[in-house]
Parts: structure tokens; sequence; C-alpha cells
């Protein structure tokens, strides 16, 4: 079965400013990347690229291939999967006592996916995750450990939340795979 990730963006609160860069949405294309490579170390589906299809036609173009046979070599997908980061949250608590200090950084994330049949536009599934990333920091005698937000958290609670979705994701395709096999 033959599969892409297409749009992915970031709808949360987070959606601009240091989470927005000059080529888009950095959030969104993490996510993208996060849920091909799970898509893909399963080894049960081929994943196509569709979001950077403008660097492969460059660099197709580089090769002497004119965009005409670039089109005409890209392969058709039988799903392709669409999504948003529709939540991310942070949290940071903390305590203090005589020697020392601690905090705790909590970053909650959630993601909304649909599956799509490029043929009829049939939206096929749908589903949510949620997942959450935490780290703890400590230090005595109030030196270090302690400053600033640790971003990867971000990165780290909406990889959570794709995780959750997996086994979803995987039983779907898997069944749509059996339908389309029998019919055909």
């Amino acid at each position: 079965m033959k599969i892409a990730i297409g749009r992915f963006t970031n709808e949360s609160t987070y959606g601009a400013g240091l989470f927005t860069d000059q080529s888009g949405d950095r959030l969104g294309k993490q996510a993208s990347d996060l849920l091909t490579n799970h898509l893909a170390e399963t080894q049960r589906y081929i994943v196509l690229e569709r979001p950077d299809l403008g660097r492969l036609s460059a660099e197709a173009n580089l090769m002497g291939i004119s965009e005409q046979e670039f089109k005409k070599g890209l392969k058709g997908v039988d799903a392709l999967i669409l999504g948003s980061i529709a939540e991310l949250g942070r949290e940071t608590t903390g305590k203090s006592w005589f020697v020392g200090q601690s905090k705790q950084q909590r970053a909650r994330a959630r993601v909304v996916l649909r599956m799509v049949d490029p043929r009829t536009g049939e939206v096929f599934f749908t589903q949510e995750g949620s997942g959450e990333a935490t780290i703890e920091a400590t230090s005595t005698l109030g030196f270090g450990g302690t400053a600033g937000w640790d971003s990867t958290l971000d990165g780290k609670a909406i990889d959570a939340a794709i995780v959750n979705m997996m086994n979803n994701i995987v039983r779907t395709l898997d069944a749509r795979r059996s339908v389309r096999g029998t019919a055909q």
C-alpha cells in the first residue's frame, strides 16, 4: 500500500512567532516527519514524499530531468494523511528549599489526523491522539539547571501523541489494504 503525508500544520496557540520560520511551520513539519518516520519503521507500506516535492523537482532538474518527466514518474498513493497539532501546552512547576531548588517542565500535545482516499476525496478515518513529555531539573545551593524552557519537550509531546495513535493507524491502513486487495 502506498501512502503519503500531506498537509500537517500547527493550529495550536504556539502557531506563530518563535515557532514559525521563513519556510513555514516548524512544528507542523516536525509532526509530519515524526509520523512519516513511524510509518516507514513499520516496513508495511511504501511511504512517498509529498511535503518537499518542490525540492525533489529541483534536484531532478539538476539531473537533467524535465518537469514533465518528473511528474510522469511520480507514483500515486492509496491514502493521503492530513493532520494538525490541535493543542500544545506547557507548564513549569518548581520548589525551593534552603539549599536548593527543583523544576519540572511538562509539555502536552493533541494531534488530529485524517486519512483520505485521493481518488474520491473520501475521508475514511479520523483520530485524535494526546501525549506528554516531562523533564525534571534539580540544583543545590541555587546554582544551575533551572533556566529556560527545554524546547525538545514540545517535539517529544507531539511524538508521544502520534505514537499513541499508531496502532489504530496501522490497523486502519491494513484493513483498507485488505478490502482493496479483495476488490481488485
